[in-house]
């Protein structure tokens, strides 16, 4: 395949401009940018009063360690949780609405961060009353009967 003349000109002087920048600024044009990523990544729910294992994976992340942070709009000491050293996040005990929360993580070479939404804590095996969309479903006789029927003959 034969490349149009305005391609190959145009790669001519990208590699152009490449080798310039750095020759100029001694950069290694194969060397590779330094990354950080956080698993897992957003957006994570969290239950309130849960907590969550986060891992920095990157460059400086083993090295010479991360520091981990926690920011958010209504963040005021402890009321968005708090994060250890190692990204064990732990979420408030109380919500009363989703909480919008960032972890943020920092290596001596690049930062990065990830969202987090902590919800109400469910009450496990609480079931309401009834769950039906269909009229007529929701009465007293008819959930007395669903809860009754499996033990009828």
């Amino acid at each position: 395949m034969k490349w149009p003349t305005f391609l190959r000109s145009l790669a001519a002087l990208i590699f152009i401009l490449l080798g310039t920048v750095c020759a100029q600024t001694g950069a290694d044009p194969r060397a590779k940018l330094p990354f950080l990523t956080i698993w897992p990544s957003g957006p994570v729910t969290v239950e309130a009063g849960a907590t969550r294992q986060f891992i920095a994976n990157g460059d400086g992340s083993r090295d010479a360690g991360v520091k981990w942070q926690i920011t958010g709009a209504l963040c005021v000491e402890k009321a968005c949780g708090t994060i250890s050293a190692d990204g064990l996040y732990s979420a408030p005990d109380m919500v009363s609405e989703p909480l919008q929360v960032t972890v943020s993580v920092r290596s001596a070479l690049v930062s990065t961060s990830e969202q987090i939404v902590v919800v109400p804590r469910s009450e496990k095996g609480h079931r309401p009353f009834c769950t039906s969309a269909q009229p007529g479903y929701c009465h007293v006789e008819w959930q007395i009967h669903q809860m009754f029927a499996p033990y009828m003959w």
